[in-house]
């Protein structure tokens, strides 16, 4: 949804290697869910951008579950919230550490 984005950026941002990313894009090209493009500036580098089929497919997907959560996060107290919330930014800062990674992850 932020693209395009070159295959190894796509590869960085996912955490898979860019043969994986070569064989995703093979897949998604299929469903015309994502194509391949020139980037103006450099003919030699290829971006990967999301189609508006593939768009439309996350989006399909994505929206209903942020409704679902929108409505869970309607119906907490604010000292659940801020609960939930206390525990999301430990959890995934003790993730990512396990993982050897820094948080927030760099520009």
């Amino acid at each position: 949804m932020v693209g395009p984005l070159s295959a190894v950026e796509l590869a960085g941002r996912l955490g898979i290697s860019q043969g994986a990313v070569t064989h995703l894009l093979r897949r998604l090209e299929k469903r015309d869910h994502a194509r391949r493009t020139s980037d103006p500036e450099d003919r030699r580098r290829v971006a990967i951008e999301l189609t508006d089929a593939g768009r439309d497919t996350v989006v399909a997907h994505v929206l209903p579950m942020l409704r679902d959560l929108d409505a869970l996060a309607a119906r907490m107290s604010r000292r659940s919230g801020e609960a939930v919330i206390a525990y999301l930014d430990g959890s995934t800062t003790a993730l990512l550490a396990l993982a050897g990674a820094e948080f927030p992850p760099a520009p």
